[in-house]
């Protein structure tokens, strides 16, 4: 038996075929010639003047797999997402350009359970997108008025084990709820973030570091880096404190206990 080719070897043959033998061989291999292929691709290209064909919407039966939605069912203590993260994540897959209605109806629809899952059941079938939408949020969002939201805002303060990090992240939910209903501007938000965020931290150690960087306009962003570098520095000067106490209480009771032991002594020998 012959010994098979290189595969380097066999594309070199086929590049020094002619345009004749290079026929012949693709009609034995039941290929068309390479004249139609050219052909069909160049038909395929839009023309001078011609719009583009727009991406194709991956659609219901289209094969591609529906995009998954974080789980929410409506009841705390699940370990899933929240209302909003949920509401975050369907309404960047209706932005996006890739998923059909109807792909991102399935994605909802699979993504909710129990309570959650039986305010769509009673939708009914027919429900689409923007009416499951709807209707969550009037269950399960914030139904409070805008100047009851901005009046929680402004009398919102760190709690005394809250950190930096998530003090921040509070008041940044309300102002985006507030975003949401178009009861603030994105310029008003920073603002007021900025300076709720510094005027709001309980520990006036926080405060202290922060306030030449407050009064020299730096941004909300810069201040909230800031404060975390800060409350790093200060949780270790802490640390740090408490460890020297110790050493010295646990070095004063030895003292204590030594002494004790010498006064004992002492009894006995009178």
């Amino acid at each position: 038996m012959a010994e098979a080719k290189p595969v380097k070897d066999l594309i070199r043959d086929l590049q020094a075929l002619s345009k004749e033998e290079t026929a012949l061989v693709l009609e034995a291999l039941g290929q068309p010639p390479l004249s139609d292929v050219m052909e069909q691709k160049e038909n395929s290209l839009p023309q001078p003047g011609q719009p583009a064909q727009p991406a194709q919407v991956v659609g219901a039966h289209s094969g591609f797999p529906v995009p998954r939605v974080g789980v929410f069912s409506g009841e705390e203590g699940k370990g899933e997402v929240s209302f909003q993260q949920w509401v975050f994540e369907v309404r960047g897959l209706l932005q996006g350009a890739l998923y059909g209605d109807e792909v991102v109806l399935q994605a909802v629809r699979r993504s909710l359970r129990s309570k959650a899952a039986d305010v769509v059941l009673r939708l009914g079938s027919g429900a689409g997108v923007d009416a499951i939408m709807e209707k969550m949020e009037r269950i399960y969002g914030n139904v409070l008025p805008s100047e009851k939201i901005l009046e929680e805002f402004y009398t919102a303060r760190q709690g005394a084990r809250e950190s930096v990090a998530e003090w921040a992240c509070r008041i940044e939910e309300l102002v985006a709820q507030l975003e949401r209903r178009d009861a603030l501007s994105a310029g008003a938000a920073h603002g007021m973030l900025r300076t709720k965020f510094y005027s709001g931290l309980s520990r006036s150690q926080l405060r202290s570091a922060l306030r030449h960087r407050f009064d020299g306009g730096e941004s909300y962003a810069k201040l909230l880096v800031a404060a975390r570098v800060a409350e790093l520095e200060v949780s270790s000067v802490g640390s740090n404190q408490v460890g020297v106490e110790s050493m010295l209480n646990d070095k004063l009771d030895k003292v204590l206990e030594e002494m004790s032991l010498i006064r004992k002594r002492v009894e006995r020998l009178e």
